[in-house]
């Protein structure tokens, strides 16, 4: 998912496992919930852009 050469600290850190053993880590919840943040960040900037109608 991350690109080592453009994040290559970070995909060191997942490689390594670092979050396996944060407290409360549970991979596919909170990695969902941050995507779908993300998404919706980027839907919310496309309808601010987009041409209104009538306008």
């Amino acid at each position: 998912m991350l690109d080592p050469q453009t994040y290559p600290a970070l995909s060191a850190m997942m490689r390594h496992g670092l979050f396996r053993e944060s407290e409360g880590w549970t991979e596919d919840a909170d990695f969902l919930f941050g995507l779908n943040r993300l998404l919706d960040g980027i839907v919310a900037l496309i309808a601010r852009r987009a041409p209104q109608p009538g306008g």
